[in-house]
């Protein structure tokens, strides 16, 4: 017979869980405990498991008081030192008063971060950098010093890569974030440049285009319009228009990032047809992987825009935006165009020799992310990159469209027909 223990299961939950562990422990099935007790089958089994019961749960919300004192200790202080950090810290350590003892003991980085952001509306500074995990870098090492060994070295790659340009609007009136010590410094002296990056508003959507395009040492391919997003459909378009540019070069290893677009199945099959061996694969998987010398070439490392040298041609052509900013998307593209058509093969040269030392420069500190100070070691002695704009007449642009794309077309086509 198995004993059954029922003593004074709704005094407590502690109690309970006992009871429910020794009729366990003596052979009763979790069925017959759930009946037994009136209680769920789901939380026998928690309850048999882990031995915890009602397990107490995190806030998830601070109420409005809770955050008026918040803001208050954040103003305490300059502006510029109202960190999310800072403010966790003080939260979490200092005495409180009878008012304050209602609050919860601990908070975490974002619930302050959150409670910032809401309360003070003075903006800061955007900025957009990637963070390296451990198994990034280790990636990023092995790729380079794979590269290194089978004498692979930037000269002999060509890469490729999409960008997005905007027509210079404004963001919405309710995009509330801090300022940055740097920015706050540079408005006390008097900056008007860092008060206008401040003050001007961005429209959360922002009419612009997507371009890609491809460079080498020997120079730059041509630019590819997008219209509508890049799916499959649209990038196998785009590889098509990069083997024409291959063609033009020598023997070239074609180079990519790891999009989603990039790495499916149709995509890898293009590029298989397209380069054979001559090209970095952006997936592990599969046959379709190219070797060198009986090894697999390695995957094309994520987070890692600082080793490719068509980022630079990017930063370059907004930097030139920025100076003769457009008002239309016909004007855009026409600057575009001129831009890219302006880059001299000596200007490609010089990036593809910076890249190599850049290259040296992460395998020297373990895969590190390049940022300005170990930058500084390789740009010193090197001068500012100027471009002289062409005034030639842009003749065959090239155009990707998306399959969607596509069929809006035929639907308006199919409309026309019927109006008329």
């Amino acid at each position: 017979m198995v004993k059954v223990f029922q003593n004074k299961i709704k005094d407590s939950n502690h109690e309970l869980a006992i009871a429910i562990k020794k009729n366990y422990k003596a052979g009763m099935k979790p069925q017959k405990i759930s009946e037994l007790f009136k209680i769920s089958k789901q939380r026998v089994n928690y309850w048999i498991h882990h031995g915890v019961l009602n397990k107490r749960k995190r806030r998830t919300k601070l109420t409005r008081n809770e955050k008026l004192i918040l803001i208050k200790w954040a103003k305490d202080k300059p502006i510029n030192l109202a960190s999310a950090k800072k403010l966790q810290m003080k939260f979490n350590s200092l005495t409180r008063t009878k008012k304050e003892n209602k609050l919860p003991k601990k908070i975490s980085l974002s619930t302050a971060n959150k409670t910032l952001n809401s309360g003070l509306s003075k903006p800061k500074q955007i900025r957009k950098v990637f963070y390296l995990t451990i198994n990034e870098k280790a990636k990023r090492l092995n790729f380079l010093r794979f590269m290194k060994q089978n004498n692979l070295f930037p000269d002999k790659i060509f890469f490729t890569d999409e960008s997005v340009f905007n027509i210079a609007s404004y963001f919405n009136k309710n995009y509330k974030i801090r300022l940055s010590k740097r920015t706050s410094k540079l408005i006390k002296n008097g900056n008007e440049n860092a008060l206008k990056k401040v003050t001007r508003q961005f429209h959360k959507k922002q009419n612009g285009i997507m371009v890609s395009g491809g460079i080498c040492r020997e120079g730059l391919g041509k630019l590819i319009f997008h219209s509508g997003n890049v799916n499959t459909f649209a990038y196998k378009q785009v590889l098509n228009y990069y083997g024409e540019d291959l063609d033009n070069f020598d023997d070239k290893y074609f180079q990519q990032d790891g999009a989603r677009a990039h790495s499916s199945k149709g995509s890898q099959l293009t590029i298989n047809n397209l380069f054979g061996d001559h090209f970095i694969p952006t997936w592990e998987k599969g046959d379709q992987i190219p070797q060198i010398n009986g090894q697999n070439i390695p995957k094309w490392p994520p987070n890692s825009p600082d080793l490719s040298p068509i980022e630079l041609i990017w930063s370059i052509i907004k930097g030139m935006l920025n100076i003769f900013p457009p008002t239309s998307l016909e004007e855009l593209k026409e600057a575009l165009q001129k831009i890219w058509n302006s880059i001299s093969g000596k200007l490609c040269e010089k990036i593809i020799k910076h890249m190599e030392k850049r290259w040296e420069l992460c395998i020297q500190h373990r895969g590190r992310r390049l940022d300005k100070e170990l930058l500084r070691k390789i740009t010193s002695n090197n001068k500012k990159m100027k471009i002289k704009l062409s005034k030639e007449k842009i003749n065959g642009i090239r155009i990707s469209y998306n399959d969607k794309f596509l069929l809006k077309l035929k639907n308006k086509d199919i409309k026309e027909k019927r109006g008329n």
